[in-house]
């Protein structure tokens, strides 16, 4: 978590960085070599390197590719094309050419360098905020219902009816804000996660959504349908499919049952894993799980 203090120390680093680069971008112009296109070449070379090592840094806070590839091509864009806005500012106000606005090399590697910063604190930010979600949440038992429990998550206005024979464990993911299990032989789990929204809308997390994501995840992905339904005054995607998860004790024909909702700009996704032979058992459970969803302006 970044505090008042932790910011009181980056900041003057972060400052003395960018002024040692941009003395080391000084002697490239003025020391090293007269050849015009070896030095644009060595200049475009810096540039690159220094966007590799921010694309890296995100890759660290940022699991998923795309979003890394999406990284470095907006940075090097925006950067571009705000030092061209920044250069002809300074073209405007006549500003000498050996001044910072006046090089276009120094310009562009600055806003190179507070964009991709800007972008890899961003993001790790909002996976601290996912991962300290679970401090306000609350769990309670109904007095007037003693078979369920109510998960509610005022952080992320989300909360959900589970029945008291499914038990909680700890989420090995931080994205995951609660994992449950039955505990009466079906092997049966349930999680809810949340995770910043990547389509605009509920409709897209159709059938191409899923037969696209999930082979990444499971390699036998079969019979997979996508519905859309609105569940309390809330439009959702339903998927369930078809997969088989490899055990000790051999293959285990599952049902995988997802539900989708958008809200407040996050994805959240109730899945469900139901080995085939115990689907009878838990119907009930499912259905009090999934329909008891409930988001909160």
């Amino acid at each position: 978590m970044v505090t008042g203090d932790s910011l009181e120390v980056s900041i003057p680093a972060a400052a003395h960085t960018l002024e040692r680069w941009l003395q080391a971008a000084d002697r490239v112009d003025y020391e090293y070599m007269d050849n015009l296109f070896i030095k644009t070449l060595v200049k475009l070379t810096i540039i690159a390197a220094v966007l590799g090592v921010f694309t890296f840094g995100y890759a660290l806070v940022e699991s998923r590719p795309p979003k890394i590839i999406a990284f470095f091509i907006v940075t090097l864009i925006f950067s571009f094309v705000a030092g061209i806005i920044v250069l002809l500012l300074g073209r405007l106000f006549r500003t000498s050419r050996q001044s910072f606005l006046g090089n276009p090399f120094k310009v562009i590697l600055t806003l190179v360098i507070i964009i991709g910063g800007a972008k890899i604190l961003g993001a790790h930010m909002a996976n601290q905020q996912v991962s300290e979600s679970t401090s306000p949440v609350e769990y309670s038992d109904d007095e007037t219902e003693a078979t369920t429990q109510t998960y509610d998550n005022t952080d992320y206005g989300v909360s959900f009816t589970y029945p008291s024979n499914w038990s909680l464990r700890t989420p090995q993911r931080k994205s995951t804000l609660l994992l449950l299990y039955e505990q009466t032989g079906s092997q049966a789990t349930c999680n809810l996660s949340v995770v910043p929204q990547d389509q605009d809308k509920i409709e897209k997390y159709n059938e191409v959504y899923f037969k696209t994501n999930l082979p990444k995840i499971h390699q036998s992905v079969t019979n997979l349908v996508t519905q859309f339904r609105t569940l309390n005054s809330k439009k959702v995607s339903l998927t369930t499919c078809d997969i088989v998860i490899q055990t000790e004790s051999g293959s285990v024909p599952t049902q995988f049952t997802i539900l989708t909702a958008l809200h407040k700009g996050q994805r959240f996704m109730m899945v469900l894993n139901i080995p085939k032979e115990s689907l009878s058992l838990v119907e009930s459970d499912m259905s009090t799980m999934m329909n008891s969803l409930t988001f909160k302006e």
